[in-house]
């Protein structure tokens, strides 16, 4: 066996034994034995300690099919040391049957983020996907009472975004307006205003992406099938708190998908008492619990946030959304220069460099006038006067613009998530950019006036051609 497998093992093993918080005598026995039996090293046992839940389980997901039976058979046993297997015990076990048996391997995830300052709850089951799948939503919208139901009456609750916007929707503004600034009165009015439209019209894409993806770190949900995602708990790991979340994708019909978690999940359940909630919403009410109290708070999480970019150069603005805030202390040049970076880190990122040798001079030449030209452009776009935008290629002008860029950034540095990728950097080419994904950067189009891709919109199309 490897030593890779040994110590997901080990990992795996503690993560079990501490689920329901309750350590006996039985299952230091049984951990013995099975380390023994396992060959597991104290500097395995040590080395485990600083792997995730998900590091372990991606660990031994490519053994094969024979020892995943063997891992599998001694964490249930694990499980019933005690002769109780409690909910947290069986929510772990249910990933690692997902994650490890052949029928869902290739299908099921477990996901473990550093956990965020929020609660997330552990009884709730969620409807995701990066795009929207119309048969997928018409099952739901069709079958939603049955599926609720199901779940709740399992201990869980069933969160499909579409309705919780419904429920915010139908919060008259005026009540919305009191009740956000109430919850967040440092939020200032257009900011206020601001997140009631983005709690009003999000889809359940945009919430996968723009607040799992970017702002609570779960990365591999940028481009996911529709799914089922489940909090199986949480663990410590290298002295620091994660939370771990099973990502089951949907084959069948959501229904039937939901029937077999909970089927399973409950043969695994040794309580015979069931916890169910059931709060309702009602007229002149805004719900603060369950999953709308972690929606809104994540609105408002502003804590290393891997937020997008938004440009509206019809509004000279360019903005963080998530962090609910602009790019305070940039003019209209730097905003206009920002943005060239933006673009033309796509393509490489932008050469100031003068040319050592003379056979070079006609290429930097033209390669000054088209940065100059597309920076022109966008300088007009931002309102800035035809023919009045600085001079790129002189080093006393671009120099303190750069600057003034980097220092705004920086002061927003402890509530963004790798600050630095959103500064301006001198790559190893030698060349200025941002190291930005694609997919975080958007724009107001011109046409439509709402909010799109940067390299999708009328404003990158007219800026290429000239």
């Amino acid at each position: 066996m490897k030593k890779t497998e040994r110590i997901a093992l080990a990992r795996i093993f503690t993560d079990l034994i501490k689920a329901d918080s309750v350590i006996d005598a039985h299952e230091m026995e049984w951990f013995a034995a099975i380390k023994e039996r396992y060959n597991i090293t104290k500097e395995e046992e040590a080395e485990a300690s600083k792997q995730t839940f998900a590091g372990a389980v991606s660990t031994l997901a490519t053994a094969d099919k024979k020892d995943r039976d063997m891992f599998l058979n001694d964490f249930d046993d694990l499980a019933l040391s005690d002769g109780f297997c409690a909910k947290q015990e069986a929510l772990l076990m249910i990933a690692l049957y997902y994650a490890l048996t052949d029928d869902y391997i290739d299908t099921s995830e477990v996901i473990s983020i550093e956990s965020p300052l929020i609660h997330i709850e552990d009884t709730q089951i969620i409807y995701i996907e990066s795009r929207k799948d119309e048969r997928y939503n018409e099952e739901i919208e069709k079958d939603y009472r049955q599926i609720s139901k199901e779940i709740k009456v399992s201990g869980f609750s069933f969160v499909y975004i579409p309705y919780i916007i419904e429920h915010y929707k139908n919060t008259p503004f005026p009540l919305f307006q009191q009740i956000v600034s109430f919850l967040a009165p440092h939020l200032a009015e257009d900011i206020v205003a601001d997140l009631i439209q983005h709690l009003t019209t999000m889809s359940t894409p945009e919430f996968c992406k723009d607040q799992l993806c970017n702002k609570l770190g779960m990365s591999s949900l940028r481009e996911t099938n529709p799914s089922l995602l489940i909090k199986v708990g949480d663990t410590f790991a290298n002295e620091k708190l994660f939370t771990n979340f099973l990502k089951i994708e949907i084959h069948d019909t959501v229904l039937q998908t939901v029937q077999k978690f909970l089927d399973r999940f409950m043969e695994m359940q040794s309580s015979d008492t069931i916890v169910i909630k059931n709060i309702e919403e009602s007229a002149g009410q805004f719900l603060y619990h369950g999953f709308y109290k972690q929606l809104f708070d994540i609105y408002l999480l502003r804590s290393s946030i891997r937020s997008t970019v938004l440009v509206d150069p019809y509004k000279e603005s360019i903005t963080l959304p998530e962090l609910h805030t602009p790019i305070n202390g940039l003019h209209r040049r730097e905003k206009a220069l920002y943005t060239l970076f933006l673009i033309e880190s796509a393509h490489g990122g932008v050469n100031f460099n003068y040319p050592e040798s003379s056979n070079q001079i006609n290429a930097y030449n033209k390669r000054m006038k088209q940065i100059q030209e597309k920076y022109n452009i966008i300088y007009e776009w931002f309102g800035g006067e035809s023919g009045k935008a600085p001079n790129l290629e002189q080093p006393e002008i671009r120099r303190p613009m750069i600057s003034c860029i980097k220092r705004c950034i920086n002061k927003i540095d402890d509530i963004l998530h790798h600050a630095d990728d959103y500064t301006v950097i001198k790559n190893s080419f030698g060349h200025f950019c941002i190291n930005l994904e694609e997919d975080l950067l958007f724009i107001i189009d011109s046409k439509t006036g709402e909010k799109t891709p940067l390299f999708h919109s009328e404003f990158y199309k007219k800026l290429m051609q000239g």
